[in-house]
Formats: C-alpha cells, structure tokens, sequence
C-alpha cells in the first residue's frame, strides 16, 4: 500500500466513536465532499477497490453515501496488529520451540530463518533456538521454501519441566527493555499534540500523524504481544495503548469537526 494511501485508512479509523468499533455513522457529513476538497476522493475509491473500505447509499439524503472501515480495513490501519486481541489470547501453557542447525554451507538459509521467526514474533533464547507461545504455521511453510530437512531443524511443542518459570523464558527469550523503550517513545509522542501554537490544524495533524505511526509501527514490530498471562513485570504496553486510543478518538472527533467547516 503506498504511504499517502496508509495515512488516510489510518486517519479514517480514528473517526469512529469507539475506535476499534466501525460504525456507519461517523464517515458521514458530506464525506466524499470532504474527499474531494482534499484530493483523497481517487484514494478512498482506491480502498474501496481493496475492501479496505465499504460504502452504501444513504436512503432519504440526496443519493449520498455513508462509509466505513472493514474489518480487513481496520486491522491494516493497525499495522496489521490488534493488540487488544493478542493479549487476550488464551495460552495453552503449551511452547513451540524450533531448534535448528543449518549448515556453514547454507548460511543465507539461516539468516533468512532467522528473520522469518523475527517476523512471526518468536523469542531468541540462543541464536538456534526460538520459541513463542503460539501455535504458528508459517515457520513450516519456511522450512518448505528453504528446503530446510529435518536433521537441521526441529519444531517442538511441549513444556517446561526442569523447574523453568513462563517468567523464565519471557525474560530470556524477549528484550523487554527495548520493547518498553519503544511503547515510552509512542506516549511521549502522543502527549505533544497539538504542540505548535499558530501552525494550521491540518498541516500539524499531517506532521503528528506521520510520526505517530511510525512509532506504533516499531512497537507492533518488536513487540510480541504476549498473552497477559505472560506479560512481564513493569510492561508498558497495555497503558500506552490505552492512551493511544484515547487520544486518536479525541482527534477523530477534531478530524470531523475541521470536515464541517
């Protein structure tokens, strides 16, 4: 998706009254008016097209349409990543574990592995073994396209059983510190809007948002999003997304009232 595209489907997702609960409503008021004026009218059909966005014809107004996210729509506006649904996962006290040894000779394999368990959001114990507390397939679809056999590497579902805490391995296996540092930069940011007395409404809000999901992006990116059951003493993500919600409502409604004007 390009970026000016990414920018406006995260930028309609805040004008919902409750921002994870897409409604009808709210992308009214003469919205592909609104559109129009501001050269978005060819992105939104764009989306549309996607199924990122979906609208209908709003009976008794003139032929206007009412639009709204998608379920596939709000998501991609989250990065791809729904917190709220990530740590209210269930867990299984089950861990999947994949243990690999690929040879000197193959060693882009190795590195291509690697970085598909980084994006599948698995924990590093050591440099060969991994895990996470997920069920996850695309660790076997890698093995496939690698043509990785099985003397090199193993995938195992099982439990702790030498006197290993869940606490244990979450602190080994994920760097904490680093992911908190990240969701602290997200609501230092959050808390500077609007920051420049004087400077247009729209024009700050383009700035702000650009950088806001820049931020959200790295914290989706190198947070696993544990269930809460697994979530570690003084983790930061929880509140922060909490606040990021607040906020981001707060401007949707702004974001509505600048359209009416």
């Amino acid at each position: 998706m390009k970026t000016k595209s990414e920018l406006l489907l995260y930028r309609l997702s805040w004008t919902f009254d409750v921002i994870m609960s897409p409604t009808w409503r709210n992308l009214n008021d003469s919205f592909e008016s609104w559109a129009y004026r501001n050269g978005c009218l060819r992105q939104i059909q764009s989306l549309e097209a996607h199924e990122f966005v979906e609208s209908m014809p709003q009976v008794g107004e003139g032929g206007n349409r009412v639009y709204r996210l998608t379920e596939l729509g709000m998501l991609t506006a989250l990065g791809g990543r729904d917190p709220d649904v990530e740590w209210s996962r269930k867990w299984d006290e089950q861990w999947r574990m994949v243990i690999f040894d690929v040879p000197e000779t193959a060693r882009h394999k190795r590195e291509v592995l690697r970085m598909a368990l980084r994006k599948l959001h698995f924990g590093c114990l050591q440099r060969s073994v991994w895990i996470s507390p997920h069920p996850v397939a695309g660790v076997e679809h890698e093995m496939k396209r690698l043509k990785v056999d099985a003397a090199s590497l193993v995938l195992i579902d099982g439990k702790t059983c030498a006197g290993e805490t869940a606490t244990d391995l979450v602190d080994a296996a994920w760097d904490f510190r680093r992911i908190n540092r990240s969701w602290e930069r997200l609501e230092e940011h959050l808390a500077t809007f609007p920051s420049q007395p004087g400077v247009p409404f729209e024009e700050e809000l383009a700035r702000w948002s650009a950088e806001e999901l820049t931020l959200w992006k790295t914290c989706a990116h190198c947070d696993p999003l544990l269930p809460k059951v697994l979530h570690p003493g003084g983790y930061q993500g929880p509140r922060t997304w909490k606040l990021r919600r607040k906020v981001l409502a707060a401007l949707g409604k702004r974001l509505v009232a600048a359209r009416r004007t």
